[in-house]
């Protein structure tokens, strides 16, 4: 697996919109006249009509209909008869522009890419190197610094040895931005090193991941940079709710989090601990 499909698995996992699993059943045609139930895939009790998955092959499917528990569906976690049938996944919506990054060679996007919000793609050989755009609407975002860290950590799942820096605080042609890098390695012996930015938009967040071989990285960041200066179409969000990782605003809201009362010794303590 080279390291496009990483990162573009990566990207996937970090927002995917739906956690519904399905697998593939025979079918019966004289029983299902009988009973009307329809469909050749089984889903968990969660799933609802007109929820979306991606199959294997770059499409996406939609549950057209449930016709409830079924014997077919032997798999105890996913009980549930479907219909699912593909459908064609529109480009994702966003006012952001970016200069794609010098010698990078834009790459087509799947319907499961624009069903999780990918909004444009490129790579380059030499060096290995990589570049995506994603963007989710705000209201979808409750809190862009949970957020930030859910993307830091998603990442660190996909290497090996990981090591990630903290997350700071900054600016992008006046947008409010949060950045972090990641670095490790992969089971086929290459190795990634990726910078993340988070930019906090009126109407949307919009997340820009790039990255390159590790012993190159130093090199190229100073193209990454430049390629985010060209950025724009954005609206700043109005009151941005970006934390500095590590500030006592960061630190007095995990130790809230953790269920402490304001103004104790325990909550004192908690916050002493975080500092170190």
């Amino acid at each position: 697996m080279n390291r496009l499909i990483k990162i573009t698995i990566a990207s996937l996992f970090l927002v995917a919109n739906t956690a519904h699993a399905w697998i593939i059943i025979p079918t019966g045609a004289i029983s299902d006249l009988i009973t009307g139930a329809e469909g050749n895939n089984c889903v968990t009790n969660a799933a609802k009509v007109g929820d979306k998955m991606p199959f294997g092959n770059g499409k996406v499917g939609e549950i057209k209909s449930l016709s409830g528990t079924s014997t077919r569906c032997t798999n105890g976690s996913q009980p549930i008869r479907a219909l699912i049938q593909p459908v064609d996944i529109p480009p994702v919506e966003t006012t952001f522009i970016i200069q794609n990054p010098v010698d990078m060679q834009l790459s087509s996007l799947t319907d499961v890419n624009r069903f999780n919000n990918l909004v444009t793609q490129a790579t380059k050989k030499e060096p290995d190197s990589g570049f995506q755009v994603i963007s989710v609407k705000k209201h979808t975002v409750p809190d862009i610094n949970e957020y930030a860290e859910k993307r830091r950590a998603g990442i660190l799942l996909f290497v090996l040895d990981g090591k990630m820096s903290p997350i700071t605080a900054t600016k992008i042609n006046q947008i409010p931005a949060l950045q972090f890098e990641v670095s490790g390695a992969f089971k086929n012996g290459t190795d990634a090193k990726y910078f993340v930015t988070i930019m906090d938009g009126q109407e949307e967040v919009v997340q820009v991941i790039m990255w390159t071989r590790i012993d190159v990285y130093d090199i190229e960041k100073p193209e990454f940079l430049r390629t985010l200066g060209t950025s724009g179409g954005l609206i700043p969000a109005a009151n941005t709710g970006i934390v500095i990782e590590g500030s006592i605003e960061d630190r007095t809201k995990k130790c809230a989090q953790m269920g402490l009362t304001v103004k104790t010794k325990k909550f004192n303590d908690c916050l002493s601990m975080l500092a170190k």
